[in-house]
């Protein structure tokens, strides 16, 4: 197992090498990015820490009904593949893309997530990488991005049974949403190419006061 981090907020504003002698100071094996280059792969390496993930270039044109916009967005995530591959890394992040319209419902936003994806995953498998689905809901009330509850997963993988198509395990999500993230992993570890933590503490005094709501009086 190698344990790193996943450069996002504050760590994203930071100088990379700066990061990353940081991290092999502290024993940590991989930074997670968004693109990887050349030269932020030897930086890394100058520091021991090697580049664990990178992005899956997956927008919202992939769910989108015009057969021309839907190739141009298959090329666009392949190619995000394939760089990645060149700089050595086989490992990328994805988050299902939310819909044009996220009222339309899941169930739509999964038949058009059908069109494309399996392309996708099929590049990916020839060329030795793998997608790790992160099933991150949406920020809207609509909840409206697919693969972050057992029903969507097990029609995602149906739709693509590629080894190289596996989920971004990250229970905090499924905690969001209620979902018994134990009985998760009996059922899709299997899938798992990649895990995210975060170090959480609940203020059981905190959710007595106000529940999940932030303060009223203070």
């Amino acid at each position: 197992m190698k344990v790193g981090i996943r450069t996002t907020g504050t760590i994203q504003k930071m100088p990379f090498d700066q990061v990353c002698t940081w991290l092999g100071g502290n024993g940590f094996d991989t930074i997670d990015v968004g693109r990887a280059t050349p030269e932020m792969v030897s930086t890394a390496a100058q520091h021991g820490v090697a580049i664990g993930q990178v992005d899956l270039n997956a927008g919202q044109d992939l769910l989108s009904d015009d057969p021309t916009t839907q190739k141009a967005a298959i090329d666009t995530a392949n190619q995000s593949i394939q760089n990645a591959v060149d700089n050595g890394v086989y490992n990328m992040f994805y988050v299902a893309p939310a819909p044009a319209d996220p009222s339309q419902g899941r169930a739509a936003s999964l038949e058009q997530w059908k069109r494309t994806m399996p392309a996708i995953c099929n590049y990916a498998e020839s060329v030795g990488a793998v997608i790790a689905l992160e099933g991150w809901p949406g920020g809207s009330n609509h909840y409206e991005r697919i693969g972050a509850t057992p029903e969507l997963l097990r029609a995602m993988f149906d739709a693509c049974p590629h080894e190289a198509f596996g989920i971004n395990f990250d229970p905090s999500h499924l905690i969001r949403l209620g979902v018994d993230y134990l009985r998760f992993l009996v059922e899709f570890g299997h899938r798992t190419k990649h895990v995210h933590a975060k170090d959480t503490v609940f203020d059981q005094e905190a959710l007595y006061l106000h529940g999940r709501m932030t303060p009223s009086l203070t």
